[in-house]
């Protein structure tokens, strides 16, 4: 990200943001090689044979427990893979002149996509949690009114009871 702003900022350094892999690359191999990490436990390639490396197909397994992890990551793998030859793409369009504005790479469109959907959820989850809190209150408000109802029928009872008494009384006075 901060090679690209830089390519776009000053373009004259239009190239950097293609080879910034290749630099993260040399300079992790550098820190590798300066510190000595070899005697770390870190482990060296000494001679590498050249040519292409036999076929290892018939050493595949597919029904592995671990395939469905393996299919993740090579998930994982592609899309990165993908943004990285976009980024380089985009590089190469710049120097050429294409405005590329309007066009995100696939795995931004995938990664804004799948953040929509987590705000989504979690918007989803507030309001689920503000219903129910708002159950809650409702029905402490109706308890609360179910008691007052059961206080004014006592209440009333209470006076109609006092009422006889006093009519008992003026019927017997009269």
């Amino acid at each position: 990200m901060i090679t690209m702003m830089m390519g776009k900022k000053k373009k004259k350094l239009f190239w950097l943001p293609a080879i910034s892999p290749v630099i993260s690359v040399i300079i992790s191999t550098l820190i590798v090689y300066l510190t000595r990490a070899d005697e770390h436990g870190v482990k060296i390639i000494r001679l590498f044979k050249g040519g292409l490396n036999p076929s290892s197909l018939n050493q595949s397994e597919f029904n592995s427990p671990h395939l469905s992890e393996l299919a993740k990551i090579g998930f994982i793998c592609a899309i990165i893979a993908l943004t990285e030859a976009v980024a380089v793409g985009r590089s190469f369009a710049s120097i050429k002149g294409y405005n590329l504005l309007g066009v995100t790479p696939i795995s931004f469109r995938i990664f804004w996509r799948l953040t929509k959907i987590e705000k989504l959820n979690l918007r989803i989850k507030e309001l689920v949690k503000e219903k129910d809190e708002e159950k809650e209150r409702l029905n402490g408000i109706i308890s609360g009114l179910l008691a007052e109802k059961e206080k004014d029928k006592v209440d009333k009872d209470a006076m109609l009871d006092t009422m006889s008494q006093i009519e008992a009384m003026l019927t017997s006075i009269i």
